[in-house]
């Protein structure tokens, strides 16, 4: 179900997202119609709601979303950039704790070297580690993160992009 209605082409891309995955995407601009989409697909074992990105430092529209996704049976799973400012990244889950989310996704980890934010937003939040998306390819380069591979990423050393890839 996509809610992000704001940025243009979200709904077209959510739309090659549900082709690449076998599925017809919903679209939600209202609480009515989000309603209305899960109970379409209340007989599926898992519903994926994309939201709009939401500025921690806007907390009128964090709120607006919040009271949108406070709905039995909905779990929110936070996903945040790996190459976000490593303090920054570690703060996020706390200005996002409205959403109370059960878990940490991370985006972008073909787009950084260093890790550290990663590990310390994962420590400091206490969530869930869930899955990174280590590249553009959908849903190739979906990844299930966890502790082991978490540090398999931390230790290897870091290469910058004009070093090319070892």
């Amino acid at each position: 179900i996509n809610l992000d209605t704001y940025k243009v082409g979200a709904t077209e891309q959510l739309g090659i997202y549900g082709e690449a995955l076998g599925e017809q995407p919903h679209t939600a601009r209202t609480a009515a119609e989000l309603d209305a989409a899960l109970s379409a697909l209340q007989n599926r074992d898992l519903v994926l709601i994309d939201t709009p990105g939401v500025n921690a430092f806007e907390p009128e529209r964090l709120g607006t979303l919040t009271a949108l996704l406070n709905k039995p049976g909905v779990h929110t799973t936070l996903l945040l950039p790996c190459n976000l400012n490593a303090h920054e990244l570690a703060t996020m889950p706390l200005a996002y704790r409205g959403l109370k989310p059960s878990g940490l996704m991370f985006s972008k980890m073909d787009e950084t070297s260093y890790l550290g934010g990663v590990v310390n937003a994962a420590i400091g939040s206490g969530l869930k580690l869930c899955y990174a998306t280590d590249g553009q390819r959908v849903p190739h380069d979906l990844v299930q993160l966890d502790a082991k591979s978490l540090a398999r990423k931390l230790l290897s050393k870091p290469t910058l992009p004009w070093e090319g890839r070892r």
